[in-house]
């Protein structure tokens, strides 16, 4: 008999994408509309009418409503189902994903974490651009913000080169000269006794 377990961590896991997936479906309707994504309940975008919780159960309530509002009947698209599915799938994926070429032992937690995250931005943002080549600017801003702490979290050696890259210059400006001084020494400062090598600019990439 196969024991449950092992099936345990991909069934949750596509769950709680459908579930995620049922929430991007909000976003993806009430963002381009300028309304809230937490207020007020979901409801039927014709009548009115205040969804129990049994009518938003992802993709199931499609199904069983055979697409189409339980109270005036109008049609729901199919675009619901199916980005509940493929977020479920996403998720999926991610979990079973092993990313060994992404850099030097990153947490596997945190990667996994990092990729649901970005499967779950995308989603709206592409969902919104093929709907009216638009893309919201809070979605680009946080998920820009997000990307970057969460990829200097994981430790990516190519992180580490970005920072010494842009900073390298600065350290070197405080060093040898000060910004924005007319004597401040030329750039880069020619080698000297007194420094003859232990300023030498890195070959990149190494």
């Amino acid at each position: 008999m196969v024991s449950f377990f092992p099936l345990a961590p991909p069934l949750i896991t596509a769950l709680m994408g459908a579930a995620v997936g049922s929430f991007l479906n909000v976003v993806t309707w009430r963002l381009p509309r300028q309304e809230s994504i937490l207020w007020p309940s979901s409801h039927c975008p014709r009548c009115g009418t205040t969804l129990a919780w049994w009518d938003n159960v992802p993709v199931l309530s499609w199904l069983l409503l055979r697409g189409r509002c339980r109270y005036c009947k109008a049609p729901i698209s199919s675009r619901y189902p199916l980005v509940e599915s493929a977020c479920a799938l996403l998720w999926l994926i991610t979990l079973l994903a092993q990313p060994a070429a992404m850099g030097p032992a990153p947490d596997p937690l945190l990667l996994m974490l990092a990729g649901w995250t970005l499967v779950s931005w995308m989603i709206p943002l592409v969902l919104i651009d093929l709907d009216s080549l638009w893309l919201p600017e809070p979605l680009c801003r946080w998920g820009l913000v997000t990307g970057l702490v969460v990829t200097a979290l994981l430790g990516f050696q190519q992180v580490r080169r970005s920072v010494v890259r842009c900073c390298f210059p600065i350290c070197w400006r405080r060093r040898w000269g000060s910004w924005g001084s007319s004597s401040a020494a030329p750039w880069p400062p020619a080698p000297s006794a007194n420094r003859p090598s232990d300023w030498a600019m890195p070959s990149w990439p190494p």
